[in-house]
């Protein structure tokens, strides 16, 4: 059975990566838009968010970690091709 995982929205607003006027013109504008984007794309194109703040947020909502080189956690081969 599948436990109740927080919305996007209210982990970015816990980390205070956002505020609540915010994240209320981001649904406000995802609603009134013909086509459908998520909430992140949408306050990634509003400048709320960069895309690794919706990534660490995506991590934290699927309780997995979040790996970046930045955080030292992925270290790309170069003989890999990484």
């Amino acid at each position: 059975m599948l436990k109740s995982r927080d919305r996007i929205g209210e982990i970015l607003l816990k980390e205070s990566i956002i505020t609540d006027k915010q994240l209320e013109e981001a649904i406000k504008l995802q609603k009134e838009s013909p086509t459908y984007s998520g909430l992140g794309e949408t306050l990634i194109s509003l400048g709320f968010v960069k895309e690794k703040d919706i990534a660490i947020a995506l991590s934290k909502q699927l309780n997995i970690p979040f790996f970046s080189i930045e955080n030292g956690l992925l270290k790309p081969q170069k003989e890999h091709g990484l």
